[in-house]
């Protein structure tokens, strides 16, 4: 099973193609389906295609569930093998779920503080 994950667009290239920002990681991937995104917007990424523009608080929400479900994911890693995803590297999963913990605090600790006043 493959997800589309949310990224933020750092560049546009020539050629319908923009550079992305996926929790740190950089990625060229195809706008050709969304050719309305600038450079700031995020977009769902699929395949190396950017599917649809999204807001970020849906993006950053997406992201927040994604790296939780990992954090508590045990055992197979589903869509890990290389007949069901091109992508087949040697996966870890404890190393995921640490480096999910931290972008958890990252996350965490860059939220708006909001107070609550009693009335």
């Amino acid at each position: 099973m493959c997800l589309a994950i949310p990224a933020k667009v750092a560049a546009l290239e020539e050629g319908n193609l923009a550079t992305v920002d996926i929790l740190g990681v950089t990625r060229e991937i195809s706008v050709d389906l969304t050719p309305q995104v600038q450079v700031g917007d995020y977009v769902l990424v699929h395949a190396g295609f950017a599917i649809e523009v999204v807001d970020e608080q849906f993006a950053l929400e997406t992201i927040e569930l994604v790296l939780h479900q990992i954090l508590e994911h045990t055992g197979e890693v589903f869509g890990a093998h290389r007949k069901e995803c091109g992508n087949y590297r040697n996966l870890n999963l404890e190393a995921a779920q640490l480096e999910c913990g931290r972008y958890l605090r990252v996350l965490e600790e860059s939220k708006p503080i909001s107070f609550e006043y009693d009335q």
